[in-house]
């Protein structure tokens, strides 16, 4: 224990005051904000952190050994895990033991009565804080869903449990208002000139230590996005850890991609510079929130332009944690995060002052982005939905055949991108194939995400297992056979069996739309050529897997289908530095590896000559 000096009893007495000050300046600009109808992201920000410094103000000088908190990290954590009544009473109990119980003579009149404004002002700013929490980060009401990553507009709390657990303090932040929105872009303009003639070195170095940053939070990260989506903790982490590889790997070819001479004329210097677009809106996805963004954010921030960005409204605690890891490492302004449905990305992609969007997400939503934005001459990448398809030749082995299908539908609960969405198998295989399919699909095991013995995660919502359970009723009823699976799991939470359907037709849903669940339809093939063209004869084109021992067969697939990414003999992989552009209703535009910088610059060619000499 240690006593309490007049020091120690005067930094108690300034910090009561101060904090009586900044409750009630926090009180009459909630008052103000509210009374006036400009809850905006900024006002509020102003607010908490005023509430907090109160709090922080008053519990943490009792003990003059310990440092001043964080505030800005005490704000991001008690935003997305606000403290229980309990731990608040505990952290009041602990503050005050610290203090010693035998304060010196003369002075413990002093000392407890101010301990006793001290909790009274910690009490009332803690009532603030929650007050302002539901007054100024609901939703904004009225706003209809226009477009986004999202597909609702529902507002407020989601139930998407994981082992059925409540996911409204994570994802409940709201709507974006108008006005937000309006400051956001307004700041991403304003700091445009500035960080566009920030030397390319200071802007890579900033992406390395964000890089940095995002691994020393891998747990925090990959627990949010554990919360959010339901995705086994593991592969939430290994998520976290390809964002950071991307950040790096961005800071790296940014110094490369500032653009090329040319072979002029005698006399003449003529090169293509290549020159940051200015403001960009980037709308990520949820099923894979942390490399998509930081892909997409990386190649932005670093060939010079200012971004304001915009994560799905199913898993905005992670948008906004990943966000944070960049914004301690860039200047005011060069990201900003704006979180809500499509009504908020719609006023995004609408703004003239956004000369590139970048999206990933539905195929209808991309459709639109891109007549918008095209209408007003600006540009956009766009990576929509898929329909991925796994063509299985003659002569593969039917349990590393099934063993592939398995990986590429059921992973993540079929909630990937890339995806396997439709199977072809050779009919010489088909029987031995799909009983281990079968075996496969039957084996995994649904569970807490966190358990390493839980291999299948549920889906992100009911609204997604409403999509897949209609895609396969109506294959069943259309005479598709359902060999397992075929409803969802008895048990809390959107949880769908996975599911392997036979006798699969072109006319079906689970064969033409993408249905995002663990769903494997099937259907069988006389030869490679039908396989081929059956595979290829999808509206979409994101990317497509062929296993076959046939060398000839493999480069007629790479050459005959229409998709950004060819796999062969491997349903997931790649090495590092590749690019793709999709195709068709999958989307337009390089949205990763080393080619997407080039979409996030504009080329200008410059001739140079002296002047003649006279």
């Amino acid at each position: 224990m240690h006593a309490l000096g007049d020091a120690d009893y005067r930094t108690t007495t300034n910090a009561t005051a101060q904090g009586m000050t900044s409750v009630l300046h926090t009180a009459r600009l909630a008052a103000d904000t509210w009374l006036q109808g400009r809850s905006t992201t900024a006002y509020a920000d102003t607010m908490v952190t005023h509430a907090e410094q109160a709090c922080g103000d008053i519990v943490t000088t009792y003990d003059s050994r310990q440092p001043p908190p964080d505030v800005s990290s005490i704000r991001l954590k008690q935003r997305l895990h606000p403290p229980s009544s309990r731990e608040r009473r505990l952290r009041w109990a602990g503050s005050t033991r610290r203090c010693g119980s035998t304060p010196p003579s003369g002075t413990g009149a002093r000392f407890h009565t101010s301990l006793v404004w001290a909790i009274l002002l910690g009490t009332a700013a803690m009532t603030v804080y929650g007050v302002l929490a539901w007054l100024l980060l609901r939703p904004a009401l009225g706003r209809p869903p226009v477009w986004g990553t999202g597909t609702s507009g529902k507002q407020g709390g989601m139930t998407t449990p994981a082992t059925a657990v409540s996911n409204t303090s994570a994802d409940s932040v709201g709507n974006a208002t108008a006005s937000a929105v309006e400051a956001a872009l307004a700041g991403a303009d304003g700091a445009r000139e500035a960080w566009r003639h920030t030397d390319p070195g200071e802007r890579a170095a900033a992406l390395r230590q964000a890089a940095d940053r995002v691994r020393e939070r891998v747990p925090e990260l990959a627990d949010l996005l554990c919360d959010a989506t339901g995705r086994l903790h593991r592969e939430a982490r290994a998520s976290v850890e390809v964002a950071a590889d991307l950040l790096e790997e961005a800071a790296v070819r940014g110094l490369a991609g500032t653009g090329r001479s040319l072979a002029g004329s005698a006399g003449a210097m003529d090169v293509v510079r290549a020159e940051p677009r200015g403001v960009v809106a980037v709308l990520t996805p949820w099923n894979d929130p942390y490399p998509a963004a930081a892909g997409l954010l990386a190649a932005a921030l670093v060939t010079g332009n200012t971004v304001v960005h915009k994560p799905s409204e199913r898993c905005t605690a992670a948008g906004l944690a990943l966000a944070d890891c960049l914004r301690q490492c860039l200047p005011e302004g060069v990201l900003t995060v704006v979180t809500g449905d499509g009504g908020v990305g719609a006023q995004l992609v609408q703004d003239e002052r956004v000369q590139l969007v970048a999206h990933i997400g539905s195929t209808r939503a991309g459709r639109e982005i891109r007549r918008v934005v095209g209408a007003r001459g600006a540009s956009a990448i766009v990576e929509n939905g898929g329909k991925d398809p796994i063509l299985v030749d003659a002569g593969v082995d039917p349990v590393w055949a099934a063993e592939q299908i398995a990986l590429g539908a059921f992973t993540n609960a079929g909630q990937l991108c890339t995806s396997v969405e439709r199977v072809y198998l050779h009919t010489s295989i088909a029987s031995a194939t799909v009983r281990e399919l079968v075996r496969i699909a039957e084996s995994l095991r649904p569970g807490d995400p966190r358990d390493p013995d839980t291999t299948l995660c549920r889906l992100v919502d009911e609204r997604q297992l409403a999509v897949v359970a209609e895609h396969v009723d109506q294959a069943r009823s259309r005479g598709a056979l359902c060999l397992t699976g075929g409803a969802r799991l008895d048990r809390d939470g959107s949880w769908y069996a996975p599911t392997v359907l036979t006798g699969c037709t072109d006319d079906m849903l689970v064969m033409t739309e993408e249905t995002f669940g663990p769903v494997a339809p099937v259907q069988e093939v006389d030869s490679w050529e039908t396989g081929l063209r059956l595979a290829r004869s999808s509206e979409y084109g994101l990317a497509a897997t062929v296993l076959t021992p046939d060398t000839r067969h493999a480069l007629e697939a790479a050459d005959e289908l229409q998709v950004g990414t060819v796999k062969v003999n491997a349903v997931f992989g790649g090495a590092p530095g590749g690019s793709a552009d999709p195709r068709g209703a999958s989307g337009d535009g390089c949205g990763f590896g080393p080619d997407l910088l080039r979409e996030m610059v504009a080329l200008k060619a410059v001739h140079l000559e002296s002047v003649p000499s006279h």
